[in-house]
């Protein structure tokens, strides 16, 4: 592939690429017998995401504005009953790299073609409710292999809430008015994050969020674990080191039942049969995550 001009790959390069495979089938493989290394396996079943997207979070919402958000504020954050009827979990998923697939806000008629040329916003969070005042629940856990101390960063134009281990942590009860830049009014989410210091536990420490629809404007939001800024290359800030700590969803309780040992990630390519497999050993951290391996030690105080 000729990448002269970066077309495929950054940086540019006279050399020609190989080939590439950017899009693929998985599925959290379970060691039950399945031939699914054969290239006559049907995976059409199998969920299809672009390369270094994938699921980090689950959300449920949103709710309406008015609604009694204790009984779940109160399950999600103190270890109360599960309430009966909640709406079920759904995955949310990005590009540590890319940030957002598709984003709404890059591909909108404004917003995309005049601005954002050579970078990946900040935001990574991105919901929407024609109704302000709606409410959504995010959940992960931050995983990393050691306690430490580090600084949290969390942004957003909208109000948000986010507790950390059972804590709030950062909070921003008014929503700020609509991003323009004058005169042609091309909108923005430019904000100050908010910023914390915060202790991990060695392991995975649960992080809920909260996020409330503000009127005229999108709902998006981010929150890392560095005052780092982004490398030059493209890159989502707060995620360009893999030391730094990172969501990440626990993997599947039946997958561990059913393969204690050596719990696998089956990886299928779109325009082959052939298949991939990733599979670290039971001992790793690794195969807790099924969105990604865990950060070597966290550093104190980026």
């Amino acid at each position: 592939m000729d990448n002269r001009f970066g077309d495929f790959s950054l940086p540019a390069t006279d050399e020609m690429l190989g080939p590439q495979a950017r899009r693929f089938r998985y599925a959290d493989a379970l060691d039950d017998g399945t031939a699914w290394q054969s290239a006559a396996f049907d995976d059409s079943a199998w969920r299809e995401t672009t390369f270094s997207f994938g699921p980090r979070l689950e959300f449920i919402g949103p709710f309406p504005p008015g609604s009694d958000l204790t009984p779940i504020e109160n399950w999600l954050v103190r270890g109360g009953p599960e309430p009966i009827g909640h709406p079920a979990w759904q995955e949310y998923g990005f590009s540590t790299r890319w940030g957002i697939e598709g984003d709404a806000f890059l591909t909108d008629w404004l917003s995309g073609p005049h601005g954002l040329k050579g970078a990946v916003p900040d935001e990574f969070l991105d919901f929407y409710s024609e109704t302000p005042g709606s409410v959504w629940f995010l959940r992960t856990h931050i995983a990393t292999p050691q306690a430490c101390e580090t600084p949290m960063q969390m942004g957003a134009r909208c109000v948000y809430q986010a507790w950390l281990n059972g804590g709030e942590t950062l909070v921003q009860e008014t929503a700020l008015p609509p991003g323009a830049y004058a005169p042609w009014n091309i909108p923005h989410y430019e904000c100050e994050p908010r910023e914390t210091m915060v202790s991990l536990h060695a392991g995975e420490n649960p992080l809920v969020i909260k996020l409330v629809q503000p009127a005229g404007q999108r709902t998006r939001a981010f929150f890392r674990f560095t005052r780092e800024e982004a490398p030059a290359t493209l890159m989502l800030r707060g995620f360009h080191d893999l030391s730094l700590p990172r969501p990440a969803l626990p993997a599947p309780a039946r997958a561990a039942r059913a393969c204690p040992r050596l719990p696998v990630v089956a990886l299928s390519v779109i325009v082959s049969p052939a298949r991939l497999v990733f599979a670290p050993p039971a001992s790793s951290p690794a195969a807790r995550h099924r969105s990604g391996l865990m950060p070597p030690p966290c550093r104190s105080p980026c």
